[in-house]
Formats: structure tokens, sequence, C-alpha cells
């Protein structure tokens, strides 16, 4: 994950993914469900990688952990 807010987070992954795409995502204690916002190809000479921003559309586990990391990263 690089970078997580109060309405959603960003990560990096290895395939491009078309905005609009329901994720279902799920990292620690917190399972979400969120739509791709945008997805950005990175290349680092041979290695590609893409930068996805999703914006959560529910939280189905972990609601508290969910709250206390979007609090610290405020």
């Amino acid at each position: 994950m690089v970078d997580i807010s109060e309405g959603g987070l960003c990560f990096i992954g290895s395939r491009y993914l078309v905005p609009g795409t329901s994720l279902g995502i799920e990292f620690g204690e917190c399972r979400i469900v969120a739509e791709v916002r945008h997805c950005r190809l990175r290349e680092y000479g041979a290695n590609s990688e893409f930068f996805t921003g999703v914006q959560v559309q529910e939280i189905l586990e972990g609601v508290e952990t969910w709250l206390a990391l979007t609090d610290s990263a405020s």
C-alpha cells in the first residue's frame, strides 16, 4: 500500500485494472469493497508496475482497524 485516506487507498500492482472495476481487498483485519478510480503505469528500466487508486465502497470487516489506519494517515 502506498497511501491511505478515509475514502480510499493507493497500491502498487503488476496488472492494469480498468477504472470502474469493483474489487475485494483484504489486508490485516480489514476486508473492503472498492472501485478502481485510476490506474497508471510506471516503468523503471525493465520493471513495470501499476499505481492503482481505489475508492472504498463498503467496509465488510475490520471497521475499527480501518478507522485507526485512516486516523493515523490524517
